[in-house]
């Protein structure tokens, strides 16, 4: 069964090609310093708690829960509660880092390890669709499978 952290240790944390595939820990997605974006759970199926990582340097606001993070975890509970969620991002960086984690049930946040890798499908130049391996060692990509979509704010 697959497990990449050999990988992606020999690559340094780059993508990796594995099956003819490109396959990333965690994805770096250029971004307007100003913009709004779009969270959509496609599915999920892993016995585990899935998530949504969303990173940037500056300030994620969450209109939902009134939030403003440079960071957010999105937990498949919360992810299931609405068809998608909206923030409004101020990125100093112009970077939005996205990744999938999951906890085991004993509450301890896990990513990017042993078979955890995501392959990413461009849907448009604005649309970004992730299907994502967690920990368990195998090649179906589909514990978490969800969407970001980027709107540039005018």
């Amino acid at each position: 069964m697959a497990e990449f952290d050999k990988l992606f240790a020999e690559a340094k944390g780059q993508p990796i090609l594995y099956n003819s595939e490109e396959l990333i820990r965690m994805d770096r997605l250029y971004v307007p310093s100003t913009f709004s974006m779009t969270v959509k759970l496609i599915s999920i199926n892993s016995e585990w708690n899935q998530a949504v990582r969303l990173k940037t340097k500056g300030k994620i606001f969450s209109e939902e829960s009134n939030i403003v993070s440079p960071s957010f975890i999105l937990w498949q509970d919360f992810l299931t509660m609405s068809e998608c969620f909206e923030y409004k991002v101020e990125s100093q960086n112009n970077e939005l880092l996205v990744w999938n984690a999951w906890e085991h049930g004993d509450g301890v946040m896990q990513a990017w390890l042993r078979g955890a890798a995501m392959k990413k499908e461009v849907i448009a130049s604005n649309h970004f669709r992730y299907y994502c391996n967690d920990g368990h060692p195998d090649e179906d990509f589909d514990d978490i499978v969800f969407d970001i979509i980027i709107h540039e704010i005018v």
